[in-house]
């Protein structure tokens, strides 16, 4: 059944599935082959998944407050001792959440060249908008704190970036944490947040029902190859009578559900794995300092090409490209065809510490585990103690009491009668009870614990906010950033895993996300919604995390404060009141409030220039009006003059200018004049050489046909009868 292989799959102390499980009912060969490859990884990487998921198990059972082992607590019972639990364990590991939750980062994106232009950082802008839209929709920093906690617990958190096409056919980007019990890795990766990881995979249950909505027609191969075990069905009469009796039949009432060769949930395989694939690299022709990449298929339609025209092929390197592909699996049947995922895997893991020993991942709880556990053992011990410890009554000797059991019953009543013998010493006779005394061993474990607690996970009580000591601000900064400073693998595993997913989104964005889709820009101050061109969003970026003031209150509260201790000398220049304005989003006020403010600024007209008037004029003693008019005659004559000086700068200057033109001409003719003189010495020293190679190759031609000359008449010679050269005579 596919409980069975379910167990398998997942279940500790359990046979692994191999490729023979898988069942041949795939269309193709190569469907075949990729259903047993998963069946392969994944059943070669179960053994090290079902360590981690024994050691995850107790440290959630801690988290959770379940901390004594089962054979402790039911011997604590059989003697009724009390098993106490100080869960301090949950506090921390909420501390340390809360820590991120109130320090999350943003990733920005941005440009790679340092002079990049103004294009450049905008691209980068407009794809950090658009990645903060996707994580604002699916409410993706909830997703991954929930992530970071599980990894703080158990060492492993999960999310997954993927389609929503419930609520919009076009699509939604969107981002999910699930089960950490429902993954599954290449057990060779060991580097941080498993980036070195050639495969993954995801285990789900669906039911009957959904599977069958989601893969129609598919649900007949599940169930011809459900694995079916016979030793699993249940007899009649088996287990009470050996004949037929309504006693019999409720007795058995799994006689009801007898396993068929129908599943009720199929466990579905969401396989991811990185897939080499070659490719040839050549020099492009338009530019010689780029390069083409090209897919085996142009390769060799290109040398094909380059045959029938008989040219050789261009000089080219053959490298390998990876490429992210899945496919769902269930059952060993292929459900759909495999696909390649836009940029990196979609499953995101966060890891905790790698324990190389024991080759698996931990988080937080590990190292807390003994110290809590001790914690609790030392406070049962001491209640235990304190419980079955003397806690009053008195020694008497036989016979000081006239009625010992009235003395008994009356002894502690605050208005008692007893009576004694006449005889009796009240002084040696009646003596009471001494407790005996507690041991302080317990108490001095419980003590060592407490404080193990803080050594180890770094969150003292300062962080916690429970700290009651009086100790000045500095001080607790310390103490804060040296407990920080042990969690340091934590924030660097978390930068990673954000610089990741955020890449991921941003190529969901460019692939998935339909043309012209409205993207929120500006955050909660100023916020306005542009159209999203993928045209525009940047091929080549860097990832830088910062600080994000949406969700860290100490971080608005610190820059608001160190803003306020500068505001009177920006305030005295334009610049700075600008930079006032701006800086009101880290103030107390609401964002509604801030927003309205920098709207009434915007809108209000700019303030007159210094020594101007504006309004009616003021009232009071009047000159006399020949002076005002001397006085405009006066300033018209000093503007007429003024006018003209500037005239005559004007003139000057535009003089000056033409000749500047005029020697800008000049000396472009000059140029021109002496490029063309350069140009035909060039040209003439070619033609010269020209006409010195062309005389050498005449000159050559006439040696060689006189030689040929000289060739013909000695062979004629020897051959025709024909008089030759004089032969040397003999000397006598």
């Amino acid at each position: 059944m596919a409980e069975d292989l379910l167990r398998e799959l997942t279940s500790e102390g359990q046979d692994t599935p191999s490729s023979t499980l898988a069942f041949v009912a795939n269309d193709t060969e190569e469907n075949q082959e990729l259903s047993k490859k998963v069946m392969r990884d994944i059943g070669g990487a179960m053994p090290g998944v079902n360590k981690w998921r024994g050691f995850a198990r107790d440290d959630y059972r801690f988290y959770f407050g379940h901390q004594w082992p089962d054979t402790d607590r039911l011997r604590m019972e059989q003697l009724r001792r009390p098993a106490l639990v100080f869960n301090e364990i949950s506090g921390k590991i909420d501390a340390i959440s809360g820590i991120e939750r109130m320090n999350r980062a943003e990733v920005r994106f941005v440009s790679r060249p340092l002079d990049s232009d103004i294009a450049h950082d905008a691209a980068g802008d407009l794809a950090t908008e658009s990645v903060a839209t996707v994580e604002d929709l699916c409410n993706g920093e909830m997703e991954d704190s929930q992530a970071i906690k599980d990894a703080l617990i158990a060492g492993l958190g999960l999310v997954e970036i993927c389609m929503n096409y419930d609520t919009d056919e076009d699509g939604v980007v969107e981002k999910h944490q699930f089960s950490n019990f429902e993954f599954v890795w290449d057990q060779k990766a060991r580097r941080a947040n498993l980036e070195d990881r050639k495969w993954c995979a995801r285990i789900k249950d669906y039911s009957r029902k959904d599977f069958q909505r989601r893969w129609p027609g598919k649900i007949e191969l599940i169930d011809q190859s459900a694995v079916y075990y016979a030793e699993d069905a249940i007899e009649k009469y088996e287990l009470v009578t050996p004949y037929y009796s309504i006693a019999n039949e409720k007795a058995n009432p799994a006689l009801d559900a007898q396993p068929t060769g129908t599943v009720a949930n199929v466990p579905v395989i969401q396989y991811q794995w990185l897939d080499q694939v070659p490719v040839w690299r050549i020099a492009d022709p338009q530019n010689p300092d780029g390069l083409i990449t090209l897919t085996e298929e142009q390769w060799a339609g290109m040398k094909k090409k380059a045959a029938l025209g008989g040219t050789p092929p261009p000089k080219a390197v053959r490298q390998l490209r990876g490429l992210h592909k899945q496919v769902y699996c269930a059952m060993g049947v292929i459900l759909e065809d495999p696909i390649t995922l836009p940029g990196d895997f979609t499953l995101k893991p966060i890891t905790g510490q790698w324990d190389s020993d024991r080759k698996t991942w931990y988080g937080v709880v590990r190292g807390l585990k003994d110290p809590q556990s001790t914690e609790n053992k030392s406070i049962s011990s001491l209640v235990t103690e304190y419980i079955h410890n003397s806690k009053g009554g008195i020694l008497f000797k036989t016979g000081t009491f006239a009625d010992s059991m009235m003395a008994k019953n009356q002894w502690a009543q605050p208005d008692a009668w007893i009576e004694v013998n006449r005889d009796a010493d009240l002084q040696r006779d009646i003596l009471p009870r001494q407790p005996t005394q507690v041991s302080p061993f317990p108490t001095m474990l419980f003590q060592e614990s407490k404080d193990s607690m803080v050594r180890i996970s770094g969150v003292s009580d300062e962080m916690s906010g429970i700290a009651q000591s009086q100790q000045t601000g500095p001080a607790i900064d310390r103490r804060v950033q040296g407990g920080l400073s042990i969690l340091g693998w934590l924030w660097d595993n978390i930068d990673r895993y954000k610089k990741d997913v955020a890449a991921t989104e941003l190529e969901f964005v460019r692939e998935y996300w339909s043309h012209g889709q409205f993207v929120n820009v500006g955050g909660n101050f100023n916020s306005q919604s542009v159209q999203l061109l993928k045209s525009d969003l940047p091929l080549h970026y860097d990832l830088v995390m910062d600080q994000s003031v949406r969700f860290n209150a100490n971080l608005k509260e610190t820059i608001w404060q160190d803003l306020m201790q500068i505001a009177g000398p920006l305030l005295k220049m334009p610049a700075g009141q600008q930079i006032l304005l701006k800086g009101l989003k880290f103030s107390h006020f609401p964002s509604q409030m801030v927003q309205e403010i920098q709207q009434a600024v915007a809108q209000q007209p700019p303030p007159p220039p210094k020594g101007g008037r504006q309004g009616p004029p003021p009232q009071g003693k009047q000159e006399d009006p020949n002076f005002t008019q001397a006085k405009i005659r006066k300033m018209d004559a000093e503007t007429q003059r003024t006018m003209a000086e500037m005239r005559k700068l004007d003139s000057e200057s535009q003089l000056g200018r033409a000749n500047l033109a005029v020697d800008a001409i000049n000396k472009g003719r000059e140029h021109r004049q002496k490029q063309a003189e350069h140009q035909h010495k060039v040209l003439m020293d070619r033609v010269t050489a020209a006409r010195e190679q062309q005389a050498q190759q005449t000159q050559q031609a006439a040696q060689q046909q006189q030689m040929q000359m000289d060739v013909m008449q000695k062979m004629l010679g020897g051959n025709g009868g024909q008089p030759g050269p004089a032969q040397p005579q003999m000397g006598g």
